[in-house]
């Protein structure tokens, strides 16, 4: 079961701590695993032992978050048969809000983990040796959300409000656009630790919460709030362009041979699971909420959120030109600037170590020696 405090105070040296980033936390956990569902986990996990005579090697895949179409691609690489394809049987692990993935790709603890760079850098800064190897999403979705009766329509006048964020990692494009706004995370703001749902700010527990723009924010919505009673701002808009799910594992990991064999199968088969879940919406989404159980927000809720991964957060920039999953290293290098500029990261670091090409790059000659290759983000067949 996942635990997580809702409603509680906690300021920046004791989030920093619960969020794993200091060189104990992030490098003393090689045994914690995911603690997600048993169930949700037995339903996300690949079955099967063998392809044909070949037996399936064992891989792991840790969630930054609880299963939704945020993961589509891994779920249906796993529903059909992508990863068995690859010669591999994943162990995909649902994530929550006590779960910091990146941690899990530094200690191994898992194969891959889907995570945040912002996170994976603070991660670097301690010691961890974590590294970006495909970057599925080409923007932010970072966004805050007020009811407007709180006079709150800015982010200035969020200075002594209650501010509910994600306190493992999520919080950082946040934080930085307080700090744009003149606004000191540790001392303007009471930070509250968000859930899995919007039910503290919906219960007015909270002044002002995160709304990430493919997921709570269409909860918000779909509880029948209207966008007309709410402030609701894109941190993008203000140039905060904090890179979010992608593709983690270990230098130790890219260091190691057969490791390698087994990353290259599995970003493989994802960029092939998302390509299948944004060419079938309904099938895909009709799957995932079969599969989220009891946590699923809705069906309708399922589609609407690939919908806006597929055409607002995945198909631009790099992907348009590269394909699913390439990491451009100068919207890296802008995010970067911006972590050094509000405080995310206290140090200078070497940029071409946090992030390496070579197992995306392998993914996609393995694909193109298959007969298809990304025209527009999409995967079609050679010509």
């Amino acid at each position: 079961m996942l635990h997580h405090r809702s409603d509680s105070s906690i300021d920046r040296a004791t989030f920093l701590r619960a969020s794993g980033l200091f060189v104990a936390g992030a490098l003393g956990v090689g045994g914690l695993a995911a603690c997600g569902s048993e169930e949700a986990t037995t339903a996300a996990t690949g079955t099967g032992a063998t392809t044909g005579t070949r037996p399936l090697k064992k891989a792991s895949i840790q969630l930054k978050w609880v299963l939704q179409n945020q993961f589509a691609g891994e779920l249906m690489a796993r529903e059909k048969g992508f990863y068995a394809d690859a010669g591999l049987d994943v162990d995909i692990r649902p994530g929550g809000p006590d779960i910091q993935p990146e941690r899990d790709a530094a200690t191994g603890a898992a194969d891959i983990a889907i995570g945040f760079m912002s996170t994976a850098l603070a991660n670097r800064e301690q010691g961890a040796p974590v590294v970006n190897i495909s970057q599925l999403h080409q923007r932010g979705t970072a966004g805050i959300i007020a009811f407007k009766d709180r006079g709150i329509d800015s982010v200035e006048r969020m200075k002594d409000k209650s501010f509910s964020t994600f306190l493992g990692g999520g919080q950082f494009p946040y934080f930085a656009d307080l700090s744009l706004h003149g606004l000191d995370p540790a001392s303007d703001v009471d930070v509250v630790n968000q859930g899995v749902n919007m039910q503290v700010f919906l219960q007015r527990k909270v002044d002002v919460a995160s709304a990430g723009v493919y997921s709570e924010l269409l909860q918000v919505y779909e509880s029948g709030v209207r966008p007309s009673d709410v402030w609701f701002w894109k941190v993008g808009d203000d140039g905060i362009n904090f890179l979010e799910d992608g593709y983690y594992t270990s230098q130790d990991n890219l260091d190691d041979p057969d490791k390698r064999e087994t990353l290259v199968g599995l970003v493989k088969a994802g960029l092939r699971g998302w390509d299948y879940a944004f060419n079938n919406v309904d099938e895909t989404s009709e799957v995932v909420f079969r599969l989220a159980g009891d946590g699923a927000v809705s069906l309708a809720h399922q589609r609407e959120q690939l919908r806006v991964i597929r055409d607002d957060l995945v198909l631009q920039g790099a992907t348009l030109t590269h394909g699913i999953g390439y990491m451009d290293p100068t919207v890296l290098d802008d995010m970067y600037s911006l972590c050094r500029r509000y405080g995310v990261l206290r140090k200078d670091q070497d940029l071409d170590a946090a992030y390496s090409h070579d197992i995306w790059q392998a993914a996609v000659a393995s694909l193109r020696a298959d007969g298809l290759q990304f025209r527009q983000g999409r995967l079609v067949r050679a010509a």
